[in-house]
């Protein structure tokens, strides 16, 4: 059985929506990060020793404008990082939501 909503709440994902977004990073830093991750992955057997060029970004749904935006961390970080803004987006008010993530 599942209890009634307080009245007037609207979840965070009624106006906010999150996506995993490619930075903007020169060919060096790109390079870079392609070199350490093929070291990682041929030497140390780790795939992920280096950040991916990924952040998550929180967007108004109404205007498109940015209200948060952090770096993803590496690819199983990053994964688990949209899921659990999307369930926080999905249960949270924006209030609530915006007070925990900023």
């Amino acid at each position: 059985m599942t209890l009634p909503e307080p009245d007037g709440f609207a979840p965070a994902s009624e106006a906010l929506v999150a996506d995993l977004v490619p930075r903007d990073e020169t060919s060096a830093k790109r390079t870079l990060r392609t070199v350490l991750n093929l070291v990682g992955g041929m030497f140390l057997d780790d795939h992920e020793l280096g950040h991916s060029n990924l952040d998550l970004v929180v967007t108004r749904r109404d205007t498109g404008a940015a209200v948060l935006r952090v770096a993803a961390g590496t690819p199983t970080e990053a994964s688990y990082l949209i899921d659990r803004v999307k369930t926080d987006l999905a249960t949270k008010s924006i209030e609530d939501f915006l007070s925990e993530w900023r």
